[in-house]
């Protein structure tokens, strides 16, 4: 039965030829490009010796065509590397070697599924030909059927008929499509190639694969882990009771051919006796009479299988008709090879060369149709290639080469590499996985951070703290692996102070003061990256003043800031303190207060003296660091007695506010008050002042209530632990509170809560 279908690409009309086997397996096959791959007696892309016409533009086949004339096909076989066998097979050498698919395995390429590929060059061994062995051969009647591990081979090497003698040998797999599932999956192509070194005669080939990483022990000649011993040395293949396919194993596909062409496949699976005689498969048919095993009744074997009349069964074959051209590095030949001891030719004669494809899903051995199995689990693992000497399933095996890996494919585990951590100076950080997989498939997700970059790469770039999510499967539509990560950030900020020892006098122009920078203890608290790992001091000054050590000199009046920077994260910290003449008179600031009530908060402050000090600003903010202005006093003059001022704030923010004042000398200078803090929301009780900050031996809390009650005070170090726990009752109006037990604290950065029955305050404090 023979069926024409038609399928357009790129413009180009192919015509794919479907065939069903009938029962005897005699049949003439006819070459086609199923899935876009040839199957027309040719090794090069861009070119067909068997279909009318040249290959289809983006076509594939087993090697890329080089040299002149456009060729924009594809090769499967990776030759990246083999230019070093041209000279060798050229010249003679009984070389051997195998060569993977030029793609990643498991990678979609032009909207096709590219499972694997694997070329293998065998040894060759001529019975005319002096010192030239073939080192994997079959001896003493070792037959399809048997225990691998009982197979007899000729390790020290021996001489192979011409139509026995395998030199080069292809398989490939591939999917028209991407999808895979157990309802509609793309068709399940699998392309096999060979060529022996005669061309006349009927040669008999079997191309096995196993489903266990069988292994080909040179050295000894031996087999090993082929499969259980229990099922005859072989996987077996295992059904659902209803005929469906629960799990795949071991497979042969045989095919003969000669100057007429390929003239038979036939496919056999390892089952057992009992299934083979009593279950009836959804998918295709057992041949009655041809099931082979080790002896006359065995209990597991090779069973022959048909497809179901009713499905047509595609297969696709093809032997080279005149020569063409065959491997990068050549190969051999009888009968074009001009030295009588190699037979060394760049072509394959007619009649040298054969392939072969098989739709697998319509023969219903798909592992995707298998029920309750996964579809994504490579149904092989290795691959070998073998000849026989009749057309007899179990005649005398002669010549081998493998076993090879075939679609072992790997994992893709989601398991992601440690990253590193965001810092004030890191703004970015590349998250990955901790083992990449060539044509896995890879998508990155967030719960609260933040992706820069592409979530569909194999690596993202992330710039926020956050948890992140990878998501890995071998192909799509496989089973997916999820792992995730936290991105942590070390935001530690050291803790900057200024200060000024001496004064300038303005009379001595050699006049100079030393700024100090402060004490490197407060900025080594503990943290979860550790504690400090170095300081720099960055000083800046009046008439472009700068400094990089931590106490240097200064002989300008005016305001200098020192830039703290801590090196383990880049994070900064600054602060600010004025020189002055020796005949300035500092300002005597008294406290600052804050209330809030009916809407406003009312801000007082009072000085004992003042001299040069020209105006007062007042600043808000609502985190405590980062303050604007939002009003301003003037200034009573040069006094030395009390003065008191006040300010009025109607625009506070909900919530917590911070105040402090910014006095300004007629020279620019400035020194900053005290933070108080208020809260605009309180109701009942509200939070007006703490202090000293940095604190040292004690803290005071200084709290107005409307009613008494009782009020929880509590510290929490940078870490989050908390280290005091002060429960206090408090009256109506003002309370001022003293913390307990605070000067054992080591230095370093604190939070202060006070939790009343209804809310909460807090606020950052500092210990010196």
């Amino acid at each position: 039965m023979k069926m024409n279908t038609n399928f357009t690409l790129t413009g180009k009309l192919l015509i794919f030829t479907i065939l069903m086997l009938p029962l005897n397996g005699l049949a003439q096959f006819s070459p086609g490009l199923p899935a876009v791959f040839g199957i027309d007696g040719d090794v090069l892309s861009g070119q067909s010796q068997n279909i009318s016409g040249s290959g289809p533009l983006g076509s594939f086949d087993w090697f890329r065509k080089t040299g002149s004339g456009p060729n924009t096909g594809y090769g499967i076989i990776d030759t990246s590397g083999t230019f070093v066998y041209n000279a060798q097979v050229a010249a003679g050498t009984n070389v051997t070697f195998n060569k993977g698919m030029a793609f990643p395995r498991y990678s979609a390429v032009n909207g096709y599924l590219l499972l694997d590929a694997r070329y293998a060059r065998d040894n060759f061994g001529y019975s005319n030909s002096t010192g030239n062995r073939d080192f994997t051969t079959y001896t003493n009647g070792s037959k399809n059927g048997d225990n691998p591990v009982s197979w007899s081979t000729t390790p020290s090497g021996a001489t192979v008929a011409d139509k026995a003698d395998i030199i080069d040998t292809y398989i490939h797999m591939r999917r028209e499509g991407t999808v895979i599932n157990n309802t509609n999956p793309s068709p399940l192509i699998l392309a096999m190639a060979v060529n022996t070194v005669g061309n006349t005669g009927i040669r008999y080939v079997d191309f096995e694969l196993f489903k266990e990483r069988v292994v080909y022990n040179p050295a000894t000649g031996a087999f090993s882990n082929s499969g259980p011993v229990a099922t005859g040395g072989h996987s077996e293949w295992q059904f659902n009771t209803n005929g469906t396919i629960r799990e795949l194993g071991d497979m042969e596909v045989s095919f003969s051919f000669g100057t007429a062409g390929v003239t038979e496949i036939a496919i056999y699976i390892w089952v057992s006796q009992a299934v083979y005689t009593s279950l009836v498969p959804t998918g295709f048919n057992f041949v009655s009479g041809e099931f082979y095993g080790a002896s006359n009744s065995p209990a597991f074997g090779y069973a022959r299988i048909v497809p179901k009349p009713a499905n047509p069964f595609r297969t696709w074959a093809s032997v080279s008709s005149v020569n063409a051209n065959a491997t990068p590095w050549g190969t051999n030949s009888k009968a074009l090879g001009g030295s009588p001891t190699n037979y060394y030719s760049s072509q394959y004669a007619a009649n040298d060369f054969a392939e072969i494809a098989i739709d697998f899903t319509s023969l219903g051995i798909d592992p995707a149709l298998s029920v309750g199995g996964n579809p994504c689990v490579p149904p092989f693992t290795r691959v070998m290639a073998k000849t026989r000497s009749s057309a007899s399933f179990t005649s005398a095996l002669q010549d081998f080469t493998g076993p090879y890996e075939f679609l072992d494919a790997p994992q893709a585990p989601a398991q992601i590499a440690a990253p590193a951590n965001l810092k004030c100076n890191v703004s970015t950080v590349t998250l990955s996985p901790a083992v990449v997989v060539p044509g896995a498939i890879y998508q990155w997700s967030t719960s609260n951070g933040n992706i820069t970059s592409n979530p569909n790469a194999t690596t993202i770039i992330v710039n926020k703290v956050g948890k992140y999510y990878l998501t890995s499967a071998i192909v799509s539509g496989c089973p997916t692996n999820t792992d995730s990560t936290n991105v942590m950030g070390d935001y530690y900020k050291p803790v900057a102070s200024a200060s000024v020892i001496g004064a300038i006098n303005p009379s001595d122009p050699t006049s100079t003061v030393t700024l100090q920078g402060g004490d490197v203890n407060l900025s080594n608290f503990s943290t979860p990256y550790g504690g400090s790992v170095g300081l720099n001091w960055n000083w800046s000054g009046p008439t472009g003043f700068t400094s990089n050590v931590r106490n240097p000199s200064a002989n300008r009046i005016g305001t200098y800031m020192l830039e703290l920077t801590e090196t383990r994260n880049g994070c900064k910290d600054t602060a600010n303190t004025s020189v002055q003449t020796a005949f300035t008179l500092p300002i005597v600031l008294g406290d600052l207060n804050a209330v809030y009530s009916n809407g406003y908060t009312q801000l007082k402050w009072f000085t004992s003296a003042e001299y040069n000090t020209t105006f007062f600003e007042i600043e808000r903010s609502t985190d405590g660091s980062n303050f604007s202005r939002i009003g301003k006093v003037s200034s009573k003059g040069n006094i030395t007695t009390r003065t008191d001022y006040e300010h009025i704030d109607i625009l506070a923010a909900k919530g917590l506010n911070y105040y402090r004042l910014r006095s300004v000398d007629v020279d620019g200078s400035f020194t900053y008050s005290k933070i108080v803090v208020v809260n605009s929301e309180a109701v009942g009780i509200s939070l007006l002042l703490i202090y000293p900050n940095p604190f040292g031996h004690k803290v005071q809390v200084k709290v107005e209530s409307e009613n008494a009650e009782e009020i929880q005070i509590r510290l929490i170090n940078y870490a989050g632990a908390i280290v005091r726990v002060q429960n206090e009752k408090i009256k109506k109006g003002v309370n001022t509170i003293v913390v307990n037990n605070v000067s054992n604290l080591g230095p370093g950065m604190y939070e202060l809560q006070i939790n009343t029955k209804s809310k909460t305050f807090s606020t950052k404090i500092v210990k010196q």
